[in-house]
Formats: structure tokens, C-alpha cells, sequence
């Protein structure tokens, strides 16, 4: 049992990590402006707010995607999008390739966002180290965007094309996932909604929202004064 959750939580924090992609075309947009000068300033903004545009629907209707795909399979997928859709532009120069691969990054980004929360609380319920893991988590997710937008913003300094490349480290996340992240048994479902379990549950996700809205809310680079604080980024 603790070999087991060993695998999911490495699993977790190597999740929260791959949400430092949406950092890492943040400091390159005026960079992308010079290879496109006719698209629209505008336009050129969807670069930095479109995953976030995808990110929010996905995050609220992820508890979906996990009864239909399963947990390990959503972690699969949801790394997939962001390591592939992020890298699209790297083999394509049509800047409509680049916003559709934001979209795709962006709603990778919303599973991985919620996906780390939600196994801490099936997961590792019971474990003592549940609790500190939210914290992990909220870390993990804070390292990744520093170190992303760094390394963003090195890989643009060199060239701009090759900043696409980096999303393609992530799919080193696909082996720990696919081999040391447990799915969740129906026994562990059931006690996740326990009287016990609900209300630690109910105060951790209440952080992770404000995290998660926090973060978004940066990455857009726009205001979202409708939409923060009314929909829930982790179910």
C-alpha cells in the first residue's frame, strides 16, 4: 500500500509541474510579434489568454472526464495535450497553428491543475502526509511557473522557435504516470465522500481554487472580474 501511493504521489507532483507550460510562451510574445507583423496586436494576445480560456471549462468539468476515462487515463491524456499541443508551432509556421495548439495546451493545463487536488483526496486519505501534500502541490505549481518562465524566456533569447520545444520535455512525465500512479479503487471513491474525509476535502479545494484562479488570472495577462471566484477549479 505505501509503495503504491509512493508511485501516485510522485505522480502528483510531476502533474502539478507540467502546469508550468503555460509559462513558458509568456515572455516570448513580442518575440512571436516580429515573426508575424501583420496579425493584430489584438490577435497576438490570444497567445497569452486562450489557455486560460480553454483551462476554465475544463477545470470545471473535469469530475466528468474522470468517470468516463478514469483517473490514470485523464493524467495520460491531459500530459499528452500539454506536451504535443504546446509543441505544435515547432513543426508549422501558420500562426492560426499557434493559437489552435493554445487551446489544446490550455485544456491540458486545466486537467493537470485539477488532477493533482482531487487524487490528494482520494488517494491519500488517510495518509498523514495528506494535508502537507496540498501545500506540495500549491508549491510544485509555483516552481513550475518560475522555472518555465525562465526557461522560456532563455530558449526565445536563442530562438523563438525552439521555446515551442520545451513542452516537449514534459512527456518525460508519461512513464511515471503510466507505471507508478495507482487508479483509485471504488473503496477509496466512496471514502473520499465520507462525513469524515468531507470536510478536510471541502477546506483544501477551497485553497486550491484560489490558487488555481490566482494563477490563471496571471498566466491571462487580462482581468476576468466575472469569472473569478464563481466557478470551481477543483472538483
Amino acid at each position: 500500500m505505501e509503495k503504491s501511493r509512493l508511485g501516485t504521489k510522485i505522480s502528483i507532483l510531476l502533474l502539478a509541474f507540467c502546469t508550468g507550460s503555460l509559462a513558458v510562451a509568456v515572455p516570448a510574445i513580442d518575440s512571436i510579434s516580429k515573426l508575424y507583423p501583420d496579425v493584430a496586436q489584438g490577435t497576438l494576445l490570444l497567445i497569452g489568454t486562450l489557455p486560460t480560456l480553454a483551462a476554465i471549462p475544463t477545470s470545471v468539468f473535469s469530475a466528468i472526464v474522470y468517470k468516463l476515462v478514469g483517473y490514470k487515463r485523464t493524467g495520460i491524456l491531459a500530459v499528452l495535450m500539454v506536451s504535443l499541443g504546446g509543441a505544435l508551432p515547432l513543426f508549422f509556421n501558420y500562426f492560426t497553428v499557434i493559437l489552435v495548439s493554445r487551446i489544446v495546451l490550455g485544456v491540458g493545463y486545466g486537467l493537470c491543475s485539477v488532477l493533482p487536488a482531487t487524487l490528494i483526496g482520494i488517494s491519500l486519505a488517510g495518509d498523514k502526509s495528506q494535508q502537507n501534500f496540498y501545500g506540495y502541490q500549491v508549491a510544485m505549481l509555483g516552481l513550475a511557473g518560475a522555472v518555465f518562465g525562465q526557461v522560456g524566456g532563455i530558449m526565445t533569447g536563442i530562438d523563438v522557435k525552439w521555446m515551442w520545444a520545451v513542452h516537449l520535455g514534459f512527456i518525460a512525465v508519461l512513464p511515471v504516470i503510466l507505471f507508478a500512479m495507482k487508479e483509485p479503487t471504488e473503496a477509496e471513491l466512496e471514502a473520499q465522500n465520507s462525513p469524515e474525509n468531507q470536510e478536510i476535502n471541502d477546506s483544501m479545494a477551497a485553497k486550491g481554487r484560489q490558487s488555481n484562479s490566482a494563477d490563471l488570472l496571471w498566466y491571462s495577462n487580462i482581468p476576468f472580474p466575472v469569472w473569478y471566484g464563481r466557478y470551481d477549479l477543483v472538483c
